[in-house]
């Protein structure tokens, strides 16, 4: 892997190199602002639907209050008028029917509203003979035909129905002065031909002997709660899950009609139930990141506890998917690592142009032209060429730099060739045996330049010792070897030239003296 990575070129290296720091640096930025940017959009997604529960348990709270307090006032007020006059005063039933008109008129969702009395005077039932039931208890009934404005009240045939209604049984047993109203728990109801899923509420009447006297009570037609609730307008997230849930798990309301009246745990047997049953149980307000539909769907589950008059609790319970949840953050992750792949890809291809352009495709010419420099330096080849200088950069002033030095060394191989061609011209006129030449260039090379002075020198020593003109020297001795010694060195100057015409001028004197002898003799 080093081996190579060690043969690549610097550009590729470079290239290599940065892209890896690029590719790291982005990669972590990215992970680190999609960890940063998740972590608070999925704080903000269960805030949200912490929100969406919130909402609608404030909303739903605040209407059992009201209904709780009207109810409580009503049957007050009720009793507070046995207290100054008798159930028989004939005047007592148009109080009584005024009263739960009025009272019923102003509960939100209170759909109709009753009294039943255990002991009614005849003259209740002589008011109105819709008031009397089959089995002639007088239950003075009453219909919300329009909840959401006022009026719209109307009388509806009283129904033995009301007597079984578990709340108005507790309070028959167990009623005592000053309790509060008490609520029922989620139940099909059939009135006036109609069944409908409701809750009832209801609060015990006393005479003036603190004597129960009957029960004033609403009946809440969960559909209106479940159209507020379920309201297409008010949704949030398409698939989203809403719920009005008992203490004990019942469901009074869901997004799914069918759960209606059935235990939460029983419609959903995932684990993540049993967390929100306890929630739900304890009367708790909670999110809970993962819970998982009865449609096998990862979801958020929020789920807002409120309490009603008589300690009971309700909750509200919302899901919503978390691939519509977190639907932002996942285009934004998409967003930032499309972001993150085009800065990478413009990034990489940025440097590998600036590096093509400015370091790979020059290196090689500067490499190629110090090839051919080292050989003509190296008297391996005679042609070297400038580089053409585009940039002024470090690399233009390496190339500038490299022209500079190949003027100078083609300059100072000029001379020195020009120092060697004249040295080995003086050479060979030495070599004919005329020492009159000498050395006159100069090189570039120091050493070359010492060595033209000691040939130089040498060449002054030679006509000096011995002669300028080697030849007509030898002519001289081979003509003394002959014995002729009638010739000398012409124009001797060097000390064998002196010494030679001075060896044959005495050889001349004592021949010619010998001669004189022998003509003497």
């Amino acid at each position: 892997m080093f081996a190579f990575y060690r043969n690549l070129h610097i550009g590729t290296k470079f290239i290599l190199f940065v892209s890896n720091i690029i590719i790291i640096g982005i990669v972590a930025l990215a992970l680190i602002v999609g960890d940063f940017v998740g972590d608070n959009m999925r704080k903000n997604a269960e805030d949200i639907v912490k929100n969406a529960s919130q909402k609608y348990a404030i909303y739903i709270s605040g209407s059992f209050d009201e209904m709780s307090s009207v109810l409580e006032s009503s049957s007050k007020i009720l009793s507070d008028l046995l207290s100054v006059a008798s159930l028989q005063n004939p005047t007592t039933a148009s109080v009584f029917e005024s009263s739960t008109k009025s009272s019923l008129d102003a509960g939100a969702f209170a759909r109709y509203g009753f009294v039943y009395l255990l002991d009614a005077p005849p003259h209740f039932a002589a008011k109105n003979r819709a008031y009397t039931t089959p089995k002639g208890n007088v239950v003075m009934l009453f219909q919300d035909t329009d909840t959401d404005n006022p009026g719209g009240i109307k009388v509806v045939q009283a129904t033995d129905a009301v007597l079984d209604f578990p709340v108005v049984q507790k309070i028959l047993k167990t009623a005592k002065y000053g309790d509060p109203v008490s609520f029922g728990r989620p139940t099909k109801l059939q009135f006036d031909g109609k069944e409908f899923t409701a809750l009832n509420i209801a609060a015990p009447i006393f005479d003036a002997d603190k004597r129960l006297v009957g029960v004033f009570g609403f009946v809440i037609d969960l559909a209106d709660i479940e159209r507020f609730m379920l309201n297409p307008s008010d949704k949030t997230w398409d698939n989203e899950a809403k719920a009005l849930i008992q203490k004990d798990g019942t469901v009074a309301v869901h997004s799914n009609t069918s759960l209606a009246l059935h235990k939460l745990t029983e419609a959903n047997k995932h684990p993540s139930v049993v967390e929100i049953s306890q929630i739900i149980a304890n009367a708790q307000t909670a999110v809970i990141e993962h819970y998982v539909t009865t449609d096998g769907v990862d979801s958020y589950a929020s789920v807002s506890s409120f309490s009603t008059a008589d300690g009971n609790s309700y909750s509200i319970f919302v899901a919503a998917p978390k691939a519509e949840v977190l639907a932002p953050l996942y285009r934004l992750e998409w967003i930032i690592a499309g972001v993150a792949v085009v800065i990478l890809l413009l990034a990489v291809a940025t440097v590998y142009y600036l590096v093509r352009r400015l370091l790979s495709s020059r290196l090689p010419i500067i490499l190629k032209t110090l090839d051919q420099f080292f050989k003509y330096v190296n008297h391996e080849s005679d042609e070297v060429h400038h580089i053409k200088i585009r940039a002024h950069d470090e690399l233009g002033k390496i190339g500038q730099m490299i022209n500079e030095n190949i003027d100078k060394s083609r300059a100072h191989l000029k001379k020195d060739d020009e120092l060697v061609a004249e040295s080995l011209s003086v050479i060979n006129h030495t070599k004919q045996g005329r020492a009159t030449k000498r050395i006159t260039l100069s090189g570039s090379n120091p050493q070359l330049n010492a060595l033209k002075d000691s040939v130089n020198d040498l060449l002054e020593l030679l006509a000096t010792a011995i002669g300028k003109d080697l030849n007509e020297l030898n002519r001289v001795f081979d003509s003394y070897t002959r014995l002729d010694f009638t010739t000398e060195v012409a124009n001797a100057q060097g000390r064998v030239e002196v010494v030679t015409n001075t060896l044959g001028e005495e050889i001349r004197k004592m021949l010619k003296t010998s001669l004189e002898f022998a003509n003497s003799l």
